[in-house]
Order: C-alpha cells, then sequence, then structure tokens
C-alpha cells in the first residue's frame, strides 16, 4: 500500500475517555470514521493463540507497554488488513486508540499513517483514573484491569507516553484539547460537534 491512511490520534492517560470517545465518533459519522483501538487488535491477536499471542498477552495483563517490535507490527497488519478488505474505506480518516505511545513508535507509523491532528483528552487525575479503571474492570471484565496493572499503565504515560506530544507539536500536527473531566455524555457531545465542524461532515448520509 503506497497510500498513507489518514489519522487522528486519540491521546490521554489510561481511562481518559479515549475507547468511549473513539467510539462514539465512529458511531456517528461513520461514513467518515472508523475507529481502531490497539487492544482490539491485541485481543484478537492473543484469541488466535501460538507463541506470538501468549508473549503480547503477558504483557497486556501486566499494564506493560508491548515492545515495538511486536506492537508496531501487529498494528500495521491489522490496518493494513481492514484497508484492503474496505472495511477502513477510502473516505475514512482512522481514529487511533492505544498507539503512538511513544515518539518511536509514531516515527515507525508515518510510512502508513498521515496524522491530520492529536486529540488530547487531558486534565484527569491519578484519583479519578483508578476509580475509572475499578469501574471499567467490573461493566466490561476486563482482566487486564488490575490495581497492578493501571499502575504500570500511569508510570508509562508520564515516563514514555508524555514526550510523544512533543514528538507531533515539533511536527507541527495541531493537538486539539478535550477536558476529559467532564461528565462522559458532554465530552462525547464536544468530541463530536468539534469533529463535525472541523472536519465539516455530518451524521446525515
Amino acid at each position: 500500500m503506497t497510500q498513507k491512511i489518514p489519522s487522528i490520534l486519540l491521546f490521554g492517560i489510561p481511562c481518559a475517555g479515549k475507547g468511549t470517545v473513539g467510539k462514539a465518533i465512529a458511531k456517528e459519522l461513520p461514513r467518515y470514521f472508523y475507529f481502531l483501538s490497539s487492544g482490539d487488535l491485541i485481543r484478537e491477536a492473543c484469541a488466535k493463540g501460538g507463541p506470538l499471542a501468549s508473549e503480547i498477552n503477558g504483557y497486556f495483563q501486566r499494564g506493560e507497554l508491548s515492545p515495538d517490535s511486536v506492537i508496531v507490527p501487529m498494528y500495521k497488519e491489522g490496518v493494513i488488513g481492514r484497508r484492503t478488505s474496505g472495511i477502513i474505506s477510502p473516505d475514512h480518516t482512522l481514529l487511533v486508540d492505544g498507539m503512538c505511545r511513544t515518539p518511536e513508535q509514531a516515527e515507525e507509523l508515518s510510512d502508513l499513517l498521515d496524522f491530520k491532528e492529536v486529540l488530547h483528552l487531558d486534565n484527569v487525575p491519578g484519583s479519578e483514573v483508578l476509580a475509572r479503571c475499578r469501574k471499567r474492570a467490573v461493566e466490561e471484565k476486563r482482566s487486564d484491569d488490575t490495581p497492578e496493572a493501571m499502575s504500570h499503565r500511569i508510570k508509562d504515560y508520564w515516563n514514555i507516553s508524555w514526550p510523544a506530544l512533543d514528538f507531533f507539536h515539533r511536527k507541527g500536527i495541531k493537538i486539539h484539547p478535550l477536558n476529559a473531566l467532564l461528565p462522559k455524555d458532554v465530552v462525547v457531545k464536544n468530541a463530536v460537534d468539534y469533529m463535525k465542524i472541523k472536519y465539516k461532515v455530518s451524521s446525515e448520509w
């Protein structure tokens, strides 16, 4: 594939609501946006079984970032497969959740993804992250949302992922802040309304 896929990165601390926002945008504007999380691809890989699945699942359950040598090829394969099959159409902008968590990942994916901007879900303190995590673990039966795993993810966010914002800033890519501490329905509405206005699209087909 030679043509890059237009993409928008959903960025934020764990449990900031990236998946919720991404799914809402794709549901409201399915003609224009397609949501894909690395977590979904990891679960697909784990369901297939095999040594690679076991390795990925180990990192996932511990809340650790998988090595780029493992996660980047897996992500590329998932995206290209969906593009080739037509699930991601030429009209879609990809909503990216769970990738480009490091400047190195962003650089490696620059041959596949053409980033238009970053939606930064911000302002969520650590205490709120843990509360949301506990709720998600119960509601979604997420076995990877243990306190130990979340502790890893929060630490990695500040120490490893945060510099990725500077990478995009230096590339001249717009970073649009969203106050993720507001009630969920307000955050979702703000995000969807922003996308409609910014990209001049409508939920009407």
